[in-house]
C-alpha cells in the first residue's frame, strides 16, 4: 500500500531526513535540528536493563487447551471445563547468559508461560528441569554469580561455578542433569517443561492438594552433542530463536502437554523426603502424572522488544485455585520477580500490552501514578474503602485457611540423603553411552578448576556412586590432573557411611514402625533401650571414620561391653594424636596399623566374617586393605544391628499381638453384632452336608476345620472385592489391596512371559537377561493398573515394549528376526489378555492361588516348589508368599480364638438342624 507520511516523534512531518541541519555544506550541525534530537536522545535510551538471569530467549503466542477434567482438585476457571480456550505468552530462554549469548551453551532452560484467564494473568514460570541446584533462595543470588564472570577478569571462571557446588551438596542432583545429554536440548520445541516448584491446588469444596506442573512436548526430546553445540555457537548463535520462529512461521506449531501431579497434605507428612525440597522429583510411579490439556503455539511476535523483551513473569501472579505451597525457593521468587521488574520496567508494567490481564472482567484497582502510567483510572476513587462506587472485595475468591506453627529459626536446608535422586538417575536413567558423555562433559569442565576442588567434587559424586567418581577420576588423570592418591579411599569412605546410614535407617523405621500404636511402642521400648542405643548412631552428627587409618570409636562402638580390655587396647592404640604427629612428619606406618585393626575385627567378628579377615589379613596393597576394612565394619554394624532386631522382633510382634486383641476385645463390647461380616467371610466355603455331626468329635476337629476355612477365606482376600470388610480384616485392608494388585499384576507378566515362550520358542528361551528385561518393563507399564480397564489402556504399551525387547534380544543373540506372521500372532495373543478368563492367564492365577495355597497350609515361609511354567517369577513368588505369610500369620493369631468360635457355632447349629430334619422324617414314617 501506499506508504504513511514519516514523523517525528511528537508527530509532526519531517519534510526531509537525507542529512542533518548544518552551517553550509561543511559547517557546524544547529542545535536546532530537532529531527536529529528527537532521534538520538531516544536511541541513547533504547535499552532498558537486561534481565539479571533468562536474559536471552524466545517468544510465542497461542492457547491453552483443556482436554480432561481436574475441577475436582482446581476451581480454577482457566481449567473449567473440557475444550475451553484460555490464551497463553510463553517465553524460553538459557539462564546464565547475557542476551548476546550462543543458544547452544550447556544451561538450563527457562520455559514460563503466561495464561491470560477471565481472572487474570497466571504465570508459571518454570525450567527445563523438574529441580533445581538449590533449596533455600538465601543461596540464589550466590549461586548466579557463579554463572556469570569472575569480578577481576570478567571470565567465566571454572573455580566459582565448582567450588560452589562442590560445597553445596544438595546441587548434586541437577549438576547430573545439565552436564547429561538434556543439559543441552536441541532448540526450544525439543524440551519440556516444568513448574518445578510444589503448589497447592484448591477446589471449589476448599479441599487442597499439593501439586507439580509438567510439560511434554510432543515434538520428542531432541539434544545435541557437546562438539555439535560448540560448532553451532559460533556459526548460528542464535539457532534456538531462529528455530522456533521459523517452525511458528511455516505453520509447524509446537504443542505440549499439561500434566500435573498431586499429593494430599496426609501423603507429604509420611513422605521419606522434604516434598517442598526443589532438589527433588516426587516419583512417577507413587504421584502418577494426571494430563490436563494441551499447549499450541500458532503465532510468532509481532515486535521482539514489545513481545518478548517487556514480557514480565511473576510466580506470585496466580488465581483463584492455585496458591503456594510451604516451598522455600518458590516463597523466595514471589518476591523477586515482581521486584526485578518494577526495577527493569517500572512499576506501571503490568499496562503493557503483553502483561496487562486483558481477558479479566474488569482490571480495577487502587493503584495510581507512577513512571509511565498509560491507564490512570481517569476519576475514580484512588482509595479504599469509599461510598462512590469503587471496586470491591470478591468473597468467593478467599483462600482457605491454613495452620502454621512452629519456633522461628534460620534452618540450614541440610539432607542427610542430597544423594539418593542422583544415584538413580545414574544407575536407572542413564544407559552406558550417556553416562560416558555425562562424564566427558564433566571432566571437559572440571579440568580447568583447581584441584583441591576438584578432588572436593569428586568426592561427592563419589556418594552418587563410586562408579562415577572413579570413572571421573580416571578422565581427569587422561587430562593431565593429578588427583590425590588417597581419593579413591575417601571416596569409598563416603559411599559406606551413607550406605550404613540409610541402612541403620531402615533398621530403625523398621523396629519403630513394628507396632502400630505409638503409646505401644513407648512400652515396648521402655524396657528395650539396648535397641535404641545401638541404633544412636543414625542422629549423631557424622564422624570421619578416616585419619590414616579408621578412629578407635569405630571398633570401640563394636565391642560388647564386658570385654573392658580389648576396649582400652583399642584406645591406647589408636591414639588419633599420636597418629595424627606421625602422618605429619611422615613416618605413619599404615601396615602396621592395618594389621591391627584387622586382629580386632577378627576378635568381636561374627563368623560369617572370617573368611572376609583371613582375605584382609593376606592383603598387602594398603588401599584394599583399608577398601576391605570400611566394607567390613559397615557389615559388621548391620550385623550387629541385625541380631538386635532379631532379638527383638518376638517381644516386638507378641507385644503388638496382645495389643490388638485387647483393642478388639474393647471393640466387641460395644458392638454386639460385631462379628458379623467376619462370619459371612469365613463360612463362605462352610458346607453343613460334609461337616454334619463332626462337632461331636470335639475340639481338634474344629481347629483343623476352621484351619481349612481360614485358608480357602485367606485365599480369598486376593480375588474376592469385600463390601464391608470383615471387621478382623480392617488394619489390613491396605497390605492386601497392595498384595491383591501385585499378583494381578504379577499374572499378567506370567502370561505375557508364557506367550512369548510359545510363539517365540528356542531362540529365547533360556535367555536370563531377556526375562529379566522384559520383567523390569513390565512390571513399569503395569505399575499404575489396578483394573481391567486400566489394562485395556496399557496393553498398546505392554504389546510395543515386547516386540522391542524381542528384537534387541534376538539382535543380541544373531538369531533371525520376528516374521510378520508371527509378530501378528503376538501381538493378537498378547491383547487377548483383557479378557480375564483368558485361558493362560486363568491359568497362571489359578497356578499363583495354589502356590500360596500350599504355602499357607505348611503355614512356612520355607522356599516351595514355583508351579511349572512360573519358574521366571520364582524371585517374585517367593516374596508375595513371605509377605503373605506374615500377614496371615499375625491375622491368625490375633483372631484364632474368635475364628473357632465361629466355626464351632457353624457346626452346633448344623448338628441342630440334622436332628430336627431327622426327627421330622421319623414322625412322618410313623
Amino acid at each position: 500500500g501506499e506508504a504513511s507520511v514519516l514523523l517525528t516523534a511528537n508527530g509532526a512531518p519531517i519534510a526531509e531526513k537525507k542529512a542533518s541541519l548544518t552551517v553550509g555544506p561543511r559547517g557546524p550541525m544547529l542545535i536546532q535540528d530537532f529531527v536529529y534530537l528527537d532521534e538520538m536522545s531516544h536511541f541513547a535510551r533504547e535499552r532498558i536493563p537486561e534481565r539479571v538471569v533468562h536474559a536471552k530467549g524466545a517468544g510465542a503466542f497461542g492457547y491453552f487447551e483443556v482436554t480432561h477434567d481436574i475441577t475436582k482438585y482446581s476451581k480454577a476457571k482457566v481449567f473449567s471445563s473440557i475444550g475451553k480456550r484460555t490464551p497463553i505468552a510463553i517465553r524460553c530462554s538459557t539462564v546464565g547468559g547475557e542476551s548476546g549469548s550462543a543458544d547452544t551453551v550447556r544451561d538450563p532452560r527457562g520455559f514460563a508461560v503466561k495464561f491470560y484467564t477471565e481472572e487474570g494473568i497466571w504465570d508459571l514460570v518454570g525450567n527445563n528441569t523438574p529441580i533445581f541446584f538449590i533449596k533455600d533462595p538465601l543461596f540464589f543470588p550466590s549461586f548466579i554469580h557463579t554463572q556469570k564472570r569472575n569480578p577481576a577478569t570478567h571470565l567465566k571462571d571454572a573455580d566459582m561455578f565448582w567450588d560452589f557446588i562442590s560445597l553445596r551438596p544438595e546441587t548434586t542432583h541437577q549438576v547430573m542433569f545439565l552436564f547429561s545429554d538434556r543439559g543441552i536440548p536441541d532448540g526450544y520445541r525439543h524440551m519440556n517443561g516444568y513448574g518445578s516448584h510444589t503448589f497447592k491446588l484448591v477446589n471449589s469444596k476448599n479441599e487442597m492438594v499439593y501439586c507439580k506442573f509438567h510439560y511434554k512436548t510432543n515434538q520428542g526430546i531432541k539434544n545435541i552433542l557437546a562438539q555439535k553445540a560448540a560448532e553451532l555457537s559460533a556459526s548460528d548463535p542464535d539457532y534456538s530463536i531462529r528455530d522456533l520462529y521459523n517452525a511458528i512461521s511455516k505453520g509447524q506449531y509446537p504443542t505440549y502437554i499439561l500434566y500435573i501431579q498431586v499429593m494430599t497434605a496426609e501423603q507429604a507428612k509420611t513422605l521419606k523426603w522434604n516434598p517442598f525440597d526443589l532438589t527433588k522429583i516426587w516419583p512417577h510411579k507413587d504421584y502418577p502424572l494426571i494430563p490436563v490439556g494441551k499447549l499450541v503455539l500458532d503465532r510468532n511476535p509481532e515486535n521482539y522488544f514489545a513481545d518478548v523483551e517487556q514480557m514480565a513473569f511473576d510466580p506470585a501472579h496466580m488465581v483463584p485455585g492455585i496458591e503456594p505451597s510451604p516451598d522455600k525457593m518458590l516463597q523466595g521468587r514471589l518476591f523477586a520477580y515482581g521486584d526485578t521488574h518494577r526495577h527493569r520496567l517500572g512499576p506501571n508494567h503490568l499496562q503493557l500490552p503483553v502483561n496487562c490481564p486483558y481477558k479479566a472482567i474488569s482490571t480495577m484497582h487502587y493503584q495510581r501514578d507512577g513512571n509511565m502510567s498509560i491507564h490512570n483510572h481517569g476519576g475514580a476513587p484512588n482509595y479504599h474503602p469509599n461510598s462512590f462506587s469503587g471496586p470491591k472485595e470478591c468473597p468467593a475468591a478467599r483462600s482457605p485457611p491454613f495452620y502454621v506453627s512452629g519456633d522461628v529459626d534460620r534452618y540450614d536446608p541440610v539432607d542427610e540423603d542430597d544423594f539418593g535422586q542422583a544415584a538413580v538417575f545414574w544407575k536407572k536413567v542413564l544407559d552406558e553411552p550417556a553416562k560416558e558423555r555425562l562424564v566427558q562433559n564433566m571432566v571437559a569442565s572440571l579440568r580447568n578448576a583447581s584441584t583441591f576442588i576438584v578432588e572436593r567434587a569428586v568426592r561427592n559424586f563419589a556418594r552418587v556412586d563410586v562408579d562415577l567418581s572413579q570413572r571421573l577420576t580416571d578422565g581427569l588423570r587422561k587430562c593431565g590432573m593429578h588427583i590425590n592418591a588417597l581419593g579413591k579411599s575417601a571416596n569409598l569412605r563416603n559411599v559406606y557411611w551413607d550406605l550404613y546410614v540409610r541402612g541403620l535407617t531402615a533398621v530403625s523405621k523398621f523396629v519403630r514402625g513394628s507396632s502400630r500404636d505409638a503409646g505401644q511402642r513407648a512400652r515396648v521400648f521402655a524396657n528395650k533401650s539396648n535397641v535404641l542405643a545401638s541404633l544412636r548412631v543414625v542422629q549423631e552428627k557424622r564422624r570421619d571414620f578416616f585419619c590414616g587409618v579408621c578412629r578407635p570409636h569405630s571398633l570401640d562402638e563394636l565391642v560388647p561391653l564386658h570385654n573392658a580390655k580389648i576396649k582400652e587396647n583399642i584406645r591406647e592404640v589408636l591414639d588419633l594424636d599420636l597418629i595424627k604427629q606421625q602422618a605429619e612428619k611422615g613416618v605413619l606406618d599404615f601396615h602396621h596399623y592395618g594389621q591391627y585393626i584387622i586382629s580386632i575385627m577378627s576378635k568381636i567378628c561374627a563368623p560369617v566374617r572370617d573368611e572376609k579377615i583371613r582375605e584382609l589379613s593376606q592383603q598387602v596393597d594398603i588401599v584394599e586393605t583399608f577398601k576391605g576394612v570400611m566394607e567390613l565394619l559397615q557389615l559388621m554394624r548391620l550385623d550387629l544391628a541385625n541380631f538386635t532386631i532379631t532379638m527383638m522382633r518376638p517381644n516386638i510382634i507378641a507385644s503388638s499381638i496382645e495389643y490388638e486383641k485387647a483393642k478388639f476385645a474393647d471393640f466387641l463390647k460395644i458392638n454386639s453384632n460385631g462379628l458379623q461380616y467376619t462370619e459371612k467371610w469365613l463360612l463362605r466355603h462352610f458346607d453343613a452336608e460334609k461337616v454334619t455331626g463332626s462337632s461331636s468329635t470335639g475340639t481338634n476337629n474344629v481347629r483343623q476345620i476352621t484351619h481349612s476355612l481360614l485358608t480357602e477365606a485367606y485365599l480369598d482376600l486376593l480375588e474376592w472385592d469385600f463390601n464391608p470388610d470383615a471387621e478382623t480384616l480392617m488394619l489390613d485392608q491396605g497390605r492386601l489391596l497392595e498384595l491383591r494388585d501385585i499378583i494381578s499384576r504379577l499374572s499378567i507378566v506370567g502370561s505375557v512371559i508364557l506367550l512369548v515362550n510359545n510363539t517365540i520358542g528356542a531362540p529365547i528361551h533360556g535367555v536370563l537377561s531377556f526375562k529379566k528385561n522384559i520383567k523390569e518393563h513390565l512390571n513399569a507399564l503395569l505399575d499404575s493398573v489396578h483394573s481391567n480397564k486400566d489394562l485395556e489402556v496399557a496393553i498398546p504399551n505392554i504389546i510395543l515394549q515386547v516386540k522391542t525387547d524381542v528384537k534387541t534380544t534376538l539382535q543380541e543373540i544373531n538369531a533371525a528376526e520376528l516374521s510378520p506372521e508371527l509378530e501378528t500372532l503376538l501381538e493378537g495373543q498378547i491383547a487377548d489378555l483383557i479378557d480375564p478368563k483368558h485361558k493362560i492367564r486363568y491359568l497362571v492365577s489359578l497356578r499363583i492361588r495354589q502356590f500360596l495355597q500350599k504355602i499357607i497350609q505348611s503355614q512356612s515361609t520355607a522356599p516351595q516348589q514355583v508351579p511349572p511354567g512360573l519358574s521366571s517369577l520364582q524371585e517374585e513368588l517367593t516374596a508375595i508368599a513371605a509377605r503373605f505369610v506374615i500377614l496371615v500369620s499375625h491375622n491368625r493369631s490375633v483372631f484364632w480364638e474368635y475364628y473357632q468360635d465361629i466355626v464351632a457355632n457353624a457346626l452346633a447349629k448344623s448338628d441342630v438342624d440334622n436332628n430336627k430334619e431327622l426327627h421330622g422324617t421319623h414322625t412322618m414314617e410313623l
